[in-house]
């Protein structure tokens, strides 16, 4: 993946923006410009903690960067978890903490969703809908509701913008994985390597995710019920 590639793409050369400002907050301004992307930073952070990275514990760090740049990232960091052949413990430690529930989204947007997908309003398909989500994962969250005819069903929903997020991410992942091989200190992990091996070359598993649920008791896209 090259650079010119990523650049004939707005969205996903927004998303790259975004990738390295977040890495700049979380004081990893020193290694944007090591892969040589600071030129893709807003001019106003391109001198953001170039040097000195904050005093929070580097594995604490990195970890926050993932959660914050969504679920292909949450994914790369438990399947780091379960590299203690490259990675530190330390490490291991930090990135065990994604294998946990993550963050669930607006209900407002899932209920957003649901209208949007079946043309109706949620207290015309559900007599209940509990905006608490029972589970929340890198791909959808699932929330509890209960039909007119008292079936009692869960009801769940993509994340918004999934699609576009993940496609992108899988291009942007494997661009800053060749280019960290260039880095000195970072050839003894094989980044590039790691990456094809972790979830660059898993791209069917995230096609099947993504695609539309068509099976018994479900609705397809973006919504699926079924029975407890």
């Amino acid at each position: 993946m090259y650079l010119r590639d990523i650049a004939r793409t707005p969205g996903r050369f927004r998303r790259l923006s975004q990738i390295l400002q977040v890495l700049a907050r979380y004081g990893f301004g020193h290694l944007i410009y090591r892969l040589k992307l600071h030129e893709h930073l807003p001019i106003g952070r391109r001198f953001l903690e170039k040097h000195v990275p904050p005093e929070e514990p580097l594995a604490a760090r990195i970890v926050r960067v993932l959660q914050e740049l969504g679920p292909l990232y949450v994914k790369l960091g438990q399947f780091l978890s379960t590299r203690p052949d490259i990675v530190p413990e330390e490490f291991i430690l930090e990135f065990r903490k994604l294998q946990g529930e993550v963050k669930p989204f607006d209900p407002k947007l899932a209920r957003a969703t649901i209208e949007s997908e079946l043309k109706a309003p949620t207290e015309k398909l559900f007599m209940e809908f509990q905006d608490e989500p029972i589970a929340s994962g890198s791909i959808a969250q699932v929330h509890a509701a209960k039909l007119h005819d008292f079936t009692d069903v869960v009801v769940k929903v993509k994340r918004p913008g999934i699609e576009e997020i993940v496609w992108s991410d899988l291009d942007l992942l494997s661009l800053i994985a060749e280019r960290a091989e260039r880095i000195e200190e970072l050839k003894i992990f094989s980044p590039a390597c790691l990456w094809r091996s972790s979830i660059g070359f898993s791209a069917m598993r995230w096609t099947l995710l993504l695609k539309p649920l068509t099976q018994p008791n479900s609705i397809d896209f973006t919504l699926m019920t079924r029975m407890y």
